[in-house]
């Protein structure tokens, strides 16, 4: 039993420490760098490997950044050269600002920046955690034809629609 409470404690205490050192951090400059390593696409044909590079830069603009996705396959280089804008800090409100005409909203919270959104009837959902000497990212794809519709029964019904999920794109970047 005694074993027990100490493990117990050990465990507190470690989720309590790391949660403090996690507000301790201020995105996105904390976490300005280069992150390398490999994008696994998961999907009903198979897993797919590709090298991939995240590139976080400030710009001379105060809470403008250089926000850069690379892709690496064949050894021939995609890049994707993205700003992040910072719309309030506070509250975790970003922009993403693609340099086409197209603007995604994103949202810091919880160490990881969240978006969501449709591209000619594809739903994306990213994630991207940040931690001191690394990063993760992962964005979920689902199609809005694989749509399924359920409801509730009763007076009050309520419906939900349901997307499977049609591929999973994971990397573990490491700072450079």
């Amino acid at each position: 039993m005694g074993r027990l409470l100490f493990f117990l404690v050990l465990i507190v205490f470690s989720m309590q420490f790391g949660y403090a050192q996690e507000q301790d951090k201020q995105f996105p400059k904390d976490y300005v760098g280069i992150y390398k390593g490999d994008l696994k696409i998961h999907s009903a044909r198979g897993i797919e490997t590709v090298g991939m590079e995240f590139h976080l830069e400030a710009l001379d603009v105060d809470g403008n950044y250089a926000y850069q996705i690379v892709y690496i396959q064949d050894g021939k280089r995609q890049e994707r050269r993205y700003n992040l804008i910072t719309i309030n800090a506070k509250t975790g409100e970003y922009l993403i600002d693609e340099n086409n005409g197209i603007l995604l909203n994103a949202t810091f919270m919880g160490g990881s920046l969240h978006s969501m959104f449709e591209v000619q009837g594809t739903y994306l959902t990213t994630t991207e955690t940040f931690f001191d000497d690394a990063m993760e990212f992962k964005i979920t794809v689902s199609r809005a034809s694989d749509v399924s519709k359920s409801e509730t029964e009763g007076d009050q019904s309520i419906t939900v629609l349901s997307y499977p999920v049609s591929s999973v794109h994971k990397a573990r970047l490491v700072k450079q």
